[in-house]
């Protein structure tokens, strides 16, 4: 359910003029800079391994590049 809530957000972020190039991108960029950036923080307050964050924010940085392929290849 979710995921959907991710989709839905993306795709208005997105706005109406867009290609799946320009969906991945945004994707990738709000996976990396929104997602895995306040993570990070999280990680670094609570000390854990750097190959933890690394492995769940890099989960989250392809979920949403993919979503963002997705939802603009499928309009």
């Amino acid at each position: 359910m979710l995921s959907f809530v991710i989709a839905w957000v993306l795709v208005v972020f997105l706005g109406p003029e867009r290609n799946a190039a320009i969906g991945a991108s945004a994707g990738f960029m709000a996976g990396l800079f929104w997602v895995a950036a306040a993570m990070g923080i999280t990680y670094l307050f609570e000390r854990k391994p750097v190959k933890f964050f690394l492995i769940n924010a890099g989960y989250h940085v392809v979920t949403f590049t993919l979503i963002g392929f997705i939802l603009d290849v499928w309009r």
